[in-house]
């Protein structure tokens, strides 16, 4: 029953069936009967590709990674450890137990030795003494409870159509209050534009004529004509008298 308290799916069930033909074997003979039925059907190339492969979990200690390499390793040797079994175990836990300190590791421990179990042992306590923990990530059991509030639907602002003008942007005034002309030499108007500076000097000169002609009328108008009198008496009419 010691045994059974051990075992798990398929063996353990297994175990319980035949347990009447099973208590008669020696404990030689019981180990030999479940290696023969549960034994991995891997061979030995895809058993030491898999122990290869094998990363620790973040909930996984770093002394239960040390065991699960051993299980893997031994199941090479029939699932039994032997010295080249736990060497194979002690290789894996120092490439995965902590890659970024795989060197220090390496250096810490001896690779090949009459004893790998102690090596082992030694490995576990590098990593444990450098993170400060053995190596299981702590999880926090308080995990924020999420609003229950709805979220408020925001209005999404339609984009205004593009206008459009027919008008064209005005475009500035040069100052040619400092040009020079070339034909004149007169300021206020470039070379260019010589001729149509005379032509509205000429007009500005006959408006100015104009005005003043028209001033000068409207003030003979204004003046008061001579005033002629009948009751005057002439003076051949006062010699007659």
């Amino acid at each position: 029953m010691v045994v059974a308290a051990h075992l798990q799916g398929a063996a353990s069930t297994w175990f319980m069936r035949r347990f009447d033909s099973l208590q008669r074997m020696t404990f030689d003979e019981l180990c030999t009967a479940l290696r023969y039925n549960f034994r991995c059907p891997l061979d030995r190339l895809e058993i030491s590709a898999a122990l290869g492969s094998t990363t620790k979990k973040a909930t996984e200690s770093y002394a239960d990674f040390s065991h699960h390499l051993s299980t893997i390793a031994a199941t090479m040797n029939d699932g039994e450890e032997s010295i080249a079994t736990a060497e194979d175990a002690l290789a894996t836990f120092v490439k995965n137990a902590w890659p970024q300190h795989r060197a220090s590791l390496f250096s810490c421990v001896k690779m090949q030795s009459a004893d790998p179990w102690r090596e082992m042992e030694e490995a576990i306590k590098y990593p444990t003494k450098v993170a400060g923990h053995d190596g299981r990530r702590r999880f926090s059991s308080t995990h924020p409870t999420p609003s229950r509030d709805r979220p408020v639907p925001t209005k999404r602002s339609e984009p205004s159509a593009p206008t459009t003008s027919n008008r064209r942007a005005k475009t500035p005034r040069r100052d040619f209050s400092n040009a020079v002309c070339d034909t004149c030499h007169r300021r206020g108007h470039t070379t260019g534009y010589h001729d149509q500076w005379v032509a509205r000097q000429g007009q500005a000169v006959h408006a100015r004529l104009a005005l003043a002609a028209t001033s000068i009328l409207d003030d003979e108008e204004e003046k008061p004509l001579p005033t002629t009198s009948t009751d005057t008496p002439s003076r051949d009419s006062e010699r007659d008298e």
